[in-house]
């Protein structure tokens, strides 16, 4: 355990880069000198076995002719003599001597098993008359032991110091990459570590004298493209933090944005008892606008209003657009008393809309444009989304009572939105399963003829009862589902025309009536969609009126005129709903393809008591006669209403007094009953 503690002293040896290089040279090492030192064995041993060859020459040169000489005249004591000095040699351990028969005469000394060489030697006289005479065979016999041993001892010896120089060595080279390379990689890699998104950190550098030699080597271009790097990255996160805080239209702050800054307001106020206001604007007849002029156009208002409402920050508040037309307004810590909140809040409304009330002129179109307006005052707010969906509910209210209106929050709108919840699932649902009905009221002439009947659209409730078109209709269009429920209704009603033509042709009913929203009439591919489903359904346009409102014409008049147009050209024939109501009554009638108006309920439920009234409806019914227009009075409940409103003038009627909107099963068989041959 000590020498642990004491190795983890030095820091080099916490790198694994020193560590495995130091190794990597040390194994390199090692196996060069088992090589090297392999080599060196084999080479001395051929060495020391040339000098016993060598020995083998020497002792012969010396010795044989003595040999020869003793054994040519049998001195068997002194071969002896010279074979036992020759054993004293310490490499010589065996001699044998045989005479020319084979027969050993002389045996001296000890046959090793291994590692030895061997040497014959044939022995040869020459004799008195100068003859070869044959005598025998000496055998030498050395030992290579001495040499092993020695190879072996000098093997060991000089690995062994090998390995202590290779030991040294590589403690040297490792501190030496520890400390010019590792410990330099080591700070950058906890640099590294360190770097946030969020968090700036100061440029790395390393611990090092900056030199001819270090100026611009590997670490010094690694540490500046570190710093290269964080740098990016730090511009690069501020760069996608502030776009996922602002749109990326207006270039105001996101719904994000506003959910952050929200929750610190609402605890703000809830630590300093203070009221803050949450404003929730919405542009009124954007979607109308947007759809009908183009998103270029679209945009460019949405830019503009963007640019007034950044005015507002001279009030101390913050301005959001968190999608499509709705901006939110946040403002600051207002006071502790409401009453004072409150008319903070109301003044900083008025200036919105003084901000909003002047025209937008883009591409010599001049475009008008209003707000509705949601305000939410909390001062103990549970917590943003509750301040938004209040905001919110607020924002549905003012809508309720009108374009270009604010309404401040209260509890029973959280109640009714939980309905309105209710109703739009409903509403869903029943779109889903195509479950809508359509219900039919007629109109009279004043032969009680029926010549025409309007399309209604009724929906059953979870409870299986009827609900007012008044209660859904307003919800589906805010949502949109308008649009799928008109074009659903379209279908059922030539749907309905085309299983009963026989029936309906054997009647006095001339036409049909479908009400088409403001938002359906200025989609772009309504005239087409009108006219591919009459073909489809093999129904006459001649037969059909598109009931539309001033809404619907007021709030794109080119694009208005131009659609109807189109759809007058193929038969389809045009209805204004609700006439007299508008402030431009008198321009549909100089410039569009109508073929009826229709007397607003509001005049006929006043006809008996109030003289303007009477005076709008007579004026109604003179100028549909000028203009070659029929006249619908709806709502006519009483006979006193339908006496009085013969005396004007020729009408057709419909209401309560002659028959109430039925199904269709039951308007069927009121055009039976009222069929004439």
């Amino acid at each position: 355990m000590d020498e642990v503690k004491q190795i983890k002293k030095f820091p080099f040896f916490k790198s694994k880069l020193a560590l495995r290089l130091t190794l990597y040279i040390f194994a390199i090492a090692m196996v060069s000198t088992l090589v090297l030192g392999m080599l060196q064995v084999v080479r001395e041993y051929y060495i020391e076995k040339d000098a016993l060859q060598q020995e083998f020459e020497q002792v012969e040169q010396i010795n044989i002719h003595s040999i020869k000489e003793n054994l040519w005249i049998l001195n068997i004591d002194a071969l002896k003599t010279i074979f036992d000095g020759l054993l004293q040699k310490r490499n010589f351990v065996y001699f044998k001597l045989v005479d020319e028969k084979g027969q050993t005469l002389i045996e001296e000394g000890k046959m090793p098993k291994k590692d030895f060489l061997l040497k014959k030697i044939p022995l040869y006289y020459l004799d008195a008359y100068g003859e070869r005479v044959y005598l025998g065979e000496l055998t030498m016999v050395v030992t290579t032991k001495y040499i092993r041993q020695e190879i072996v001892r000098n093997t060991v010896t000089t690995i062994a110091i090998l390995l202590i120089t290779m030991l040294l060595v590589g403690f040297f080279i490792l501190f030496l990459v520890w400390y010019f390379i590792s410990r330099h990689l080591l700070k950058i890699q906890s640099y590294t570590h360190r770097i946030r998104f969020d968090e700036q950190l100061p440029p790395l550098r390393l611990d090092r004298k900056e030199d001819y030699w270090t100026k611009d080597d590997a670490l010094s271009a690694l540490v500046n493209a570190i710093n290269r790097m964080q740098k990016a990255i730090r511009d690069s996160f501020s760069q996608l933090e502030y776009q996922s805080l602002h749109d990326s239209l207006v270039d105001l702050p996101n719904r994000r944005s506003l959910k952050i800054d929200l929750e610190k307001r609402v605890k703000e106020c809830k630590e300093k008892g203070e009221y803050a206001a949450l404003y929730f604007l919405d542009l009124d007849f954007f979607k109308v606008l947007n759809d009908s002029l183009g998103h270029t156009v679209g945009d460019a208002v949405l830019l503009e209003v963007a640019k007034r409402l950044r005015r507002l920050q001279k009030w101390g508040v913050k301005v959001y657009r968190i999608g499509g037309d709705e901006f939110l307004i946040l403002t600051k810590p207002l006071s502790k008393e409401k009453k004072e909140a409150e008319a903070f809040a109301l003044e900083l409304t008025k200036e919105i809309q003084s901000l909003l009330e002047e025209d937008i002129v883009l591409e010599r179109r001049t475009i008008k444009i209003t707000a509705s307006i949601g305000i939410e005052l909390f001062k103990e707010a549970d917590d943003a989304e509750t301040v938004i969906m209040h905001a919110d509910n607020a924002l549905y209210q003012a809508k309720e009572g009108g374009r270009n209106r604010f309404a401040f929050f209260y509890e029973q709108m959280q109640s009714d939105a939980d309905k309105r919840l209710e109703m739009e699932q409903m509403l869903h649902k029943v779109l889903q399963d195509d479950e809508f009905i359509i219900y039919f009221q007629p109109k009279f002439d004043r032969e009680r003829k029926i010549r025409s009947a309007e399309t209604l659209v009724r929906v059953k409730g979870i409870d299986g009862e009827l609900v007012s078109p008044g209660e859904f209709i307003p919800l589906a269009q805010k949502t949109g589902m308008i649009l799928e429920i008109d074009r659903q209704i379209v279908r059922k009603v030539f749907e309905f025309i085309r299983q009963n033509k026989q029936k309906i042709e054997n009647t006095t009913l001339k036409s049909i009536a479908i009400n088409i929203s403001p938002n359906q009439f200025i989609m772009a591919d309504f005239p087409r969609f009108m006219v591919n489903e009459a073909k489809r359904y093999g129904i006459d346009p001649d037969f059909i009126i598109l009931e539309i409102t001033e809404e619907a014409v007021v709030s794109n008049v080119d694009y208005a005129l131009q659609a109807m147009l189109e759809l007058k050209k193929h038969g389809f024939h045009f209805s204004i709903d609700d006439f007299g109501t508008g402030y431009s009554s008198m321009r549909y009638l100089m410039n569009f393809p109508l073929d009826e108006l229709k007397i607003d309920k509001s005049f006929i439920d006043h006809i008996l008591d109030n003289e303007r009234s009477v005076a709008v409806i007579q004026t109604i019914i003179t100028l549909a006669k000028n203009f070659h227009l029929n006249v619908v009075a709806e709502g006519i409940e009483t006979k006193e209403q339908l006496e009085a409103i013969y005396k004007y003038g020729d009408v057709l009627v419909q209401g309560y007094v002659f028959s109430r909107p039925l199904p269709k099963e039951e308007f069927l068989e009121l055009l039976q009953r009222y069929k004439t041959s």
